[in-house]
């Protein structure tokens, strides 16, 4: 029942007995833990205790919109009665987002707070993207927040509508709030890498051994292997302004530029990146030496890229895996 509403982006919560029986009842709708519900699914059943039959009726009676799936229950008064088809469509009017078209991947919880409102969006497949254009019927601002950060960063918006794009396994969180600092975004790719030099450390050592030159276009990790893998390179920079962009590193991943430890992401899924302000400050441009230290699973063979940051921005550069 859940799932009919995720994929159809209505966002739902699965209230428990106990609370439902708990709830205040005000203004159409049943109150709990501060958060009003002005709908109530009741999955398909022939029979329910005495005491949440007589709740459920008590609630038809106040207003709330109770809904039986199905049948309506023996003992059961007001509310009306649909088929489980017909669930997305029967709530329909309690949708407070909009998208483009149907992304069934897409999952969706909004919240809404005395200080402002949240919205996180994830996407749930694991092998293709999410792009399509939100309308979140706001007139609020809205920013991003980065909660591994702990940072906002400026939502490309206009009256509530913008566009998501999400990797694989990726999430977003929106919030109302006045944000002008703008996320690095990358550019044209004007370099690609192909050769590292790689060393490994196994699960059970403190030490990586001796690093060697690998081709990233042709399989290069050990099968089985459990540890670290570290990449170094050089790429003779023009600009300190520099943007570090790793959009298919999963899990943890370390980075170091120049010898200076710029920054550790735990991120489950991609992107990882690291804006310039990190990066040690040199008199003339550096030759950038990094070392994207990662643990993940093996990856698909793929080259490293640089790129100089989007022209609306200050220019940078920009380490990403090409795709496959």
């Amino acid at each position: 029942m859940l799932k009919f509403d995720e994929r159809a982006q209505i966002d739902s919560d699965v209230i428990s007995e106990d609370w439902l029986m708990r709830a205040e009842v005000r203004d159409r709708s049943y109150v709990i833990n501060g958060f009003a519900y002005g709908c109530l699914v009741v999955p398909a059943a022939s029979r329910l205790p005495a005491e949440l039959a007589a709740r459920l009726s008590e609630l038809a009676v106040a207003g709330v919109d109770v809904v039986f799936l199905g049948n309506r229950p023996h003992g059961c008064a007001g509310g009306h009665t649909i088929s489980l088809d017909d669930l997305a469509c029967s709530v329909e009017r309690y949708r407070d987002l909009r998208v483009q078209k149907t992304e069934p991947p897409l999952s969706f919880q909004h919240y809404v707070h005395e200080d402002g409102e949240v919205w996180f969006f994830f996407n749930e497949d694991v092998a293709h993207a999410i792009d399509v254009e939100i309308d979140l019927s706001t007139d609020a601002p809205l920013a991003e927040y980065d909660a591994h950060e702990n940072r906002l960063w400026a939502l490309a918006a206009q009256a509530g509508r913008f566009h998501l794009h999400l990797e694989p396994y990726e999430s977003l969180c929106v919030v109302t709030a006045e944000c002008s600092d703008n996320r690095p975004v990358a550019g044209d790719v004007v370099e690609t890498v192909t050769n590292a030099r790689l060393s490994l450390r196994t699960y059970d050592s403190d030490d990586y051994d001796e690093a060697h030159v690998v081709s990233l276009m042709e399989p290069h990790v050990p099968v089985g292997f459990s540890g670290a893998m570290r990449y170094e390179f050089d790429y003779d920079a023009e600009t300190c302004e520099l943007l570090l962009r790793l959009p298919k590193v999963w899990e943890t991943s370390r980075v170091t530029v120049n010898g200076t430890f710029v920054g550790e992401s735990t991120l489950p899924t991609p992107p990882a990146s690291w804006g310039h302000s990190r990066f040690p400050e040199r008199p003339k441009p550096p030759k950038l030496k990094a070392e994207p230290n990662t643990q993940e699973s093996p990856a698909t063979p793929a080259p490293l890229e640089w790129a100089s940051q989007d022209s609306a921005h200050p220019s940078a550069v920009v380490i990403e895996r090409a795709p496959n």
